[in-house]
């Protein structure tokens, strides 16, 4: 195996992959370029560049445009919870398929690799600009499943090879293969992960496992093969278990290592099973008992007894709390996800633009309510049809969860025939319908007259999402207003799903009148973050009405300090009174703290509060193992913070923080039910009992404990000279209450496995 510090060394730069790629979820949201940028990713239905900055657009706080950027990151955050797939920078890593090479030149151990810089160009030109890789590099092809199918390559320059582009090159010499030593793979399509980040690459590659199938020759009956083949196809469906055979791998590599024998016999079988439909054999059924071998070492089961907690969909399992890092990230992003689903039980305000207006708008009030009650029926009719959640999934193409696909299979199908395809079909169809339709009135050809191809590459002259309405009327103008001010007030009103998407199909003639606006108004003010502007003007207010209190916090927060603590004052003082606003936003903080409990609920106090965002104002961050030293007792702290900072980020409101004026906001604690979970208790425990404790200890509403199955695992247990034999039984624990209280049960009652080397 590798050493700790190849370990470590790897962990961390994932750690920080993974920090970075969340810290783009929150740039999304905040900066306007950003989120300029990743909308632009999206489906073109408007050209973004025409509602500019200039004339005051901000995409970034506008409601509708917000939702898409929301459906973006859930769907990214859901996907990392049951994928993991951290994504690595482009220029240290691609994807890439594999071929060999023609000319003989590479040595074993040796590949070439040629990749385009721009990895935005789905076909690149011969004149767009490449890199040719030297040194080491680490490869794999997915599914990998043993230590040696990850492998370090030397890449080297070969000018005969040049012609090669985005695909890696083998060399056709050598003892075996390169491709066959990565899960047996070959180069008939496989798609190969190729990765130069030198922190993430091996010390040396392990032993390469035996991947050769097993051919046995049966004598058939040639006039009978139809029939063969489809007792071979229903015995197929019934016996393929690469599924079920790779999950198990996984948990029992968290548990027992990846050289365990349990999980060498799992990588046989799984190999087995992956040559199943080639070779006729299927692999022996998973074993579900402890054995001994030949020298008396348990072996465990191959069937997991448990499941880590980052295992998805499991229901019938014990889980317990995975150490390894595959545990921890999965931990993150629950974390993230968990804050999401609780800030959309909160609506978003729905604020209409004041500079959209124009006079006698209402002539066309009534046709837009038509027009915006047809178009939300055959909306809501398209989302509930596939079980679509909101207008921004649908609006962006990032669904979810989607019913009546075409196959089981469908979300890993790249070919232009599957369901998330079919449906942007629709959604194509349906808007460009309603995009034509507002034009037909104003002219005899309707939107072909009245619009003219925009400027961009990819503009098609019969597409009326690529066409813009550089000259609108009177008319026009008053119509476009109408759908918006409608659309946005109806939005305001329902307290279902919002729709708002109507709103913008005239969206070139809005950025006409805010551009006509901006002419006679030129001191609007265009930031590149405007969610930090509206939290600062929110700040203002606050310091205003609590004038009495700020003026007095200074000597009653921090200068009470016991005196052993004088030289934190000190220090704390030293910096407010250098950095001109600090002492307010240290008011604001503890404030906060206040209000989410932390000083009684944690060791924190006000001095460690004000120290850490010191410390991060001036750029002295805490490493993650500086972060992890009291973890379990800062629980609160970090929850409170996240559950903060996405309600801000997702939703704009400020509850949380004490920055509402307005006395009629309450904040109260959003009450939830949660994901049940199974655990292991032995059958003489008093449930009602067990049930009250955890309810004390959590504050949860409610818990309860029911019987899932009986294991028929027993042990004994001797007290008072008697033994007596006891039984474990299975489960399963439902729960309703806060999110916080919910984390506190998990961390209470979960089981926290313990690894040396993790």
């Amino acid at each position: 195996m590798q050493s700790l510090a190849c370990h470590r060394r790897i962990t961390n730069r994932i750690e920080q992959l993974l920090d970075q790629q969340i810290h783009d979820f929150a740039s999304m949201m905040t900066d306007e370029v950003q989120c300029r940028n990743k909308l632009k990713e999206l489906p073109r239905r408007f050209d973004l560049d025409i509602l500019s900055p200039r004339f005051g657009f901000s995409l970034s706080s506008e409601p509708f445009f917000r939702s898409l950027i929301k459906a973006v990151i859930k769907y990214q955050a859901t996907k990392q919870l049951r994928k993991e797939q951290i994504r690595v920078p482009s220029e240290l890593g691609r994807s890439m398929l594999g071929v060999m090479d023609e000319t003989g030149r590479l040595q074993y151990g040796q590949i070439f690799v040629q990749y385009t810089k721009n990895i935005t160009l789905k076909v690149a030109p011969g004149t767009a600009s490449r890199e040719i890789l030297r040194g080491p590099v680490l490869m794999t092809k997915n599914p990998c499943i043993v230590p040696g199918d990850v492998r370090v390559f030397n890449a080297i320059d070969i000018p005969e090879l040049h012609h090669h582009c985005d695909v890696v090159v083998f060399p056709q010499s050598g003892p075996r293969s390169h491709p066959d030593q990565m899960a047996g793979s070959d180069l008939d399509g496989d798609e190969y992960s190729v990765i130069w980040d030198p922190e993430l690459l091996l010390e040396r590659n392990e032993p390469a496992f035996d991947f050769t199938a097993e051919k046995s020759i049966e004598p058939f009956d040639e006039n009978n093969v139809e029939q063969l083949m489809i007792d071979f196809y229903i015995k197929y469906l019934k016996l393929d278990s690469v599924g079920t055979i790779s999950n198990n791998h996984l948990h029992q590599s968290d548990q027992y290592g990846l050289n365990s024998e349990v999980c060498m016999n799992l990588a046989r079988k799984n190999s087995q099973a992956v040559d199943f439909t080639k070779t006729g054999q299927p692999p022996q059924p998973l074993i579900k008992i402890w054995k001994e071998d030949e020298n008396g070492v348990e072996i465990p089961p191959e069937r997991a007894e448990r499941v880590p907690d980052y295992h998805f969909g499991n229901e019938f399992n014990p889980v317990y709390i995975s150490p390894r890092l595959c545990g921890k990230i999965y931990r993150e992003f629950k974390a993230v996800e968990d804050v999401i689903k609780t800030s959309e039980e909160q609506d978003e305000r729905v604020e209409l633009d004041r500079d959209i207006d124009w006079p006698n708008w209402q002539k066309y009030e009534q046709t837009a309510r038509s027009a915006l009650a047809k178009y939300n029926t055959q909306l809501r009719s398209l989302m509930e049809n596939y079980g679509i959640a909101t207008e921004g999934e649908i609006f962006s193409g990032y669904e979810i969860d989607v019913r009546n696909r075409i196959s089981d299979k469908d979300q890993d199908d790249m070919s232009f025939y599957n369901t998330n395809q079919v449906i942007e079909t629709k959604m194509h169809n349906f808007y460009k319908a309603y995009r034509q339709e507002f034009f037909e009135e104003f002219g005899h050809d309707g939107w072909k007259a009245l619009t003219v191809k925009m400027d961009k590459t990819y503009a098609d002259d019969n597409n009326v999402f690529h066409r813009v309405c550089n000259h609108p009327t009177e008319d026009m103008i008053r119509k476009a207003v109408a759908y918006y001010k409608v659309c946005y007030e109806e939005g305001q009103k329902t307290p279902e799903s919002k729709k708002l998407s109507f709103a913008w199909i005239p969206y070139d003639i809005l950025a006409e009148v805010k551009k006509r606006r901006a002419i006679v108004n030129p001191n609007i003010s265009t930031t590149r973050s405007p969610i930090v502007d509206i939290l600062d003007r929110h700040r203002q207010a606050y310091i205003r009405e609590n004038r009495n209190d700020f003026a007095n916090f200074f000597s009653k927060r921090i200068v009470a300090l016991p005196k052993q603590k004088q030289d934190v004052l000190r220090i704390i003082k030293r910096y407010t009174d250098t950095y001109l606003g600090l002492d307010e936003v240290l008011f604001i903080l503890l404030e906060w703290a206040d209000r989410c409990l932390l000083f009684k609920k944690s060791s924190f106090r006000e001095q460690h509060l004000c120290l850490l965002l010191i410390l991060f104002i001036t750029n002295h961050f805490l490493t993650r193992d500086a972060a992890k030293v009291n973890l379990e007792s800062d629980i609160y702290i970090e929850v409170s913070a996240l559950k903060t900072y996405y309600n801000v980020l997702f939703n704009l409101r400020f509850e949380e923080l004490p920055l509402s004026t307005d006395p009629e906001i309450s904040t109260p604690a959003v009450s939830r039910e949660h994901e049940p979970f199974i655990i292991e208790l032995p059958s003489i425990v008093v449930l009602a009992e067990i049930e009250v404790i955890l309810l004390k200890a959590t504050r949860l509403e409610e818990i309860k404990i029911r019987l899932l199955q009986k294991t028929g695992l027993k042990y004994e247990i001797t007290e008072n000279g008697r033994t007596e034999t006891v039984t474990i039984n299975k489960y399963i624990v439902s729960s309703r209450g806060t999110l916080e209280a919910f984390y506190e049960l998990k961390r209470i009652i979960s089981v926290k496995a313990c690894l040396f080397y993790c």
